[in-house]
């Protein structure tokens, strides 16, 4: 059963809106409960706050670039994940761990 099929009442609470708010601001809520999640928003200022001050944090992190990882990073994350699952990465030098996979 999903989260939302589990609300009955007309309204929701403080609690229910701030589990359910990444959902909402993402779309992926039935159009009931977002109705009764904007309902809520409308009149609960703390709430709304909630909701405006998620809606810029993502808005913000959409806007990023992408990085490109340092070179060194990424050999030695590769090296670490192969020594810990015991497999190697083509194009990064072995560590001291044997391995008996290999990824491309």
């Amino acid at each position: 059963m999903r989260k939302e099929q589990k609300i009955i009442a007309k309204t929701i609470t403080c609690k229910k809106v701030e589990e359910l708010i990444s959902d909402y601001l993402d779309h992926e809520l039935a159009a009931e409960l977002n109705e009764l999640i904007e309902k809520h928003i409308s009149h609960c200022s703390v709430c709304s706050r909630l909701a405006y001050d998620l809606q810029l944090i993502l808005n913000s992190a959409h806007e990023l670039k992408d990085v490109p990882m340092p070179e060194g990073v990424r050999i030695r994350l590769h090296q670490t994940l192969a020594a810990k699952l015991n497999i190697t990465f083509a194009d990064v030098p072995a560590t001291t761990a044997m391995a008996k996979t290999t990824l491309v």
